[in-house]
């Protein structure tokens, strides 16, 4: 077990792994990423929807949709950047929900 020492509050993590894909789809985003978060065995999945006039591989801006068990949340279209921000405040709150122990 790997403890954490923040503000003199010990934090067990007891199972520090946590596991996010990305998936680029070209049609049913949702639908598509359900599938892959389940045969996967995924924490997470971040999915985008290709070959849009907006956002993607060409573009600074870009949307997620991204699906957990038991829930999702649609990132809309933003820069890459704010993006980033986004998916990572997501991916830190689901952890502290699966993983974290307030001792």
């Amino acid at each position: 077990m790997l403890y954490v020492v923040s503000s003199s509050i010990p934090i067990a993590f007891t199972d520090p792994s946590f596991t996010l894909d990305p998936a680029a789809e070209t049609h049913d985003v949702e639908k598509n990423a359900k599938s892959k978060l389940e045969r996967k065995n995924l924490d997470m999945i971040a999915a985008n929807q290709v070959g849009q006039e907006a956002g993607g591989f060409d573009s600074n801006r870009n949307a997620l949709q991204v699906l957990w068990h038991g829930g999702q949340q649609e990132l809309k279209m933003t820069e890459k950047t704010r993006l980033a921000r986004q998916l990572l405040k997501l991916i830190v709150e689901k952890f502290y929900q699966l993983f974290v122990h307030i001792d």
